[in-house]
């Protein structure tokens, strides 16, 4: 869990975690998802909700694997 923790980007080396299942980076002040975010090929949940988040990147659309996206 990385919520609650104000950070204003999601760290970079979160991406390495390739078994990676699920991601909560719920309540912070991100505004910029890495398009490294690509290559958490095992990713099925990710919670960016509560964030600054405006500009959606397509690389998202890369996570073949993942069912639910709360923004």
């Amino acid at each position: 869990y990385l919520n609650d923790n104000h950070f204003s980007i999601l760290p970079v080396e979160v991406c390495n975690l390739l078994n990676l299942e699920i991601l909560i980076s719920s309540y912070n002040i991100i505004e910029i998802i890495p398009k490294e975010i690509n290559q958490l090929i095992n990713l099925k949940e990710l919670y960016l909700n509560g964030n600054k988040i405006s500009i959606i990147p397509i690389e998202l659309c890369n996570l073949k694997k993942l069912e639910y996206l709360m923004l």
